[in-house]
């Protein structure tokens, strides 16, 4: 992109509204976990205010050191786009991080009047920090950065251009996330070999294998490959490149904390990259060797796109609709997000929750519908009721835990690309410089 594009993107409005409506619902969020439940204030009774200067804990527990680190890092990422355009990075560092700081102050000290609450200095003091590395991201992004400059290279060879190709990249990254979720390594002996756990019992007890688990991962899977298909250039190795995307995602899942790599993800694995072989080499009408696995003039997008549609909803309903591990059957939760503000793995099922409606939501706007309108809102219906049938028949399964948030997020993650794609075609911003049809490898 020419500096002057580059330019016209930083100055319209739309490139602020979005980092700027992104940061208020993130914030809301940050303020309704910190004070949640949001109710028995209690009023101090031995002074008019609480003391200003928190304690020190007695003890710093890991899990509570990740989660208050991870939780700001969004929101000092998401100020730093907007305070980006008006000052320096150094400086940029300084103002975020105070901001961050000062918020996470703020909510710990209204914390005191919450009897159900704990205020730390230690919370607030890590909150500044990840807003700190939230803002030190913003490099990343950076237009002028080598980083960027290549990553747009690589993009711009591998993919088509296009503002819906990014949302359904975007589906992959959230699927990704939703793997991986806390995003904390760690190389300690104990913490590999719980990483590696389940799958070492499967292999010495094949009866604790379950069936229906690898299913919904080899249905997932196959899905996300018939998406990845429609992103891809003409000519391209698919199956190669996600395959490889797939498995560091799956074998990664081994040194991060609280992730198991287990035996029903494997053979997910396998199964997905045969079926998706199989169906790629008749979508583009050759199986042979040169073609295999490729994206070509013979590649089938709309047949791509219903499989892939096919194999989500199936993997959604199969996975909804199993019993857990409890014996003990229990009503809806009709309270938005109860059970998922206790810790931040509890949050993660949003992300898990969100991405197979997000993917359905792209798969739909990649056949361009005329009047996009009508189609976003009675999909956003349509899989409102669905959810909520689903949630209530889970009323009746043993060790399900039937919650109105499934219904809200899904329905979220289905609406919100919609509302994404139409802000940007509103703003003018949906053409996007020409790139080479088929452009050499950088």
């Amino acid at each position: 992109m020419h500096h002057s594009s580059q330019q016209h993107l930083n100055n319209h409005p739309f490139s602020l509204a979005m980092p700027a409506a992104s940061l208020f619902f993130y914030t809301l969020l940050l303020i309704y976990g910190t004070l949640f439940p949001l109710s028995g204030w209690e009023w101090p009774s031995n002074s008019l205010l609480n003391p200003l200067y928190p304690p020190w804990p007695q003890k710093l527990h890991t899990s509570d050191v990740i989660t208050n680190l991870l939780i700001y890092i969004p929101f000092g990422f998401l100020l730093a786009l907007i305070v980006n355009r008006y000052c320096q990075f150094l400086l940029l560092l300084l103002l975020v991080t105070a901001l961050g700081t000062g918020l996470s102050f703020l909510l710990e000290y209204l914390q005191t009047y919450l009897p159900t609450r704990v205020t730390s200095l230690a919370d607030i003091l890590l909150n500044g920090l990840g807003s700190f590395l939230g803002a030190s991201l913003i490099i990343l992004v950076s237009p002028s950065s080598s980083l960027h400059k290549k990553l747009r290279s690589l993009k711009q060879y591998w993919f088509k251009d296009g503002t819906v190709t990014h949302i359904g990249l975007f589906v992959l990254g959230m699927w990704a996330v939703s793997q991986l979720f806390p995003l904390v390594p760690s190389l300690d002996v104990a913490s590999l070999r719980a990483g590696l756990r389940p799958l070492w019992h499967t292999l010495n007890d094949f009866s604790l294998f379950d069936p229906w688990h690898a299913a919904t991962y080899t249905l997932n899977i196959t899905g996300l490959g018939l998406l990845a298909a429609t992103l891809f250039r003409e000519n391209r190795r698919v199956l190669p490149l996600f395959t490889v995307f797939i498995i560091a995602v799956l074998f990664l899942k081994i040194p991060v904390v609280g992730r198991q790599l287990s035996a029903e993800s494997i053979s997910g694995l396998f199964v997905s990259v045969f079926s998706l072989a199989v169906i790629l080499a008749l979508c583009s009408g050759s199986v042979s060797s040169r073609g295999f696995g490729r994206s070509g003039q013979g590649f089938n997008p709309g047949f791509n796109q219903g499989m892939a549609a096919l194999c989500l909803c199936s993997a959604f309903l199969l996975e909804a609709l199993q019993t857990g591990s409890s014996a003990v059957t229990k009503g809806i939760n009709w309270i938005p997000f109860l059970g998922h503000m206790k810790s931040i793995m509890d949050m993660v099922d949003l992300v898990a929750t969100a991405w197979p409606f997000a993917a359905l939501a792209y798969l739909a706007l990649s056949f361009a519908p005329p009047n996009a309108k009508p189609v976003a809102i009675s999909g956003a219906i349509l899989i409102a009721i669905t959810t909520l049938v689903v949630e209530w028949l889970q009323q009746s399964l043993p060790g399900r835990y039937p919650d109105i948030t499934d219904v809200v997020i899904a329905t979220l993650g289905w609406s919100l690309p919609w509302v994404y794609l139409s802000a940007i075609t509103k703003s003018g911003l949906k053409g996007q410089t020409k790139a080479p049809p088929n452009p050499k490898y950088p």
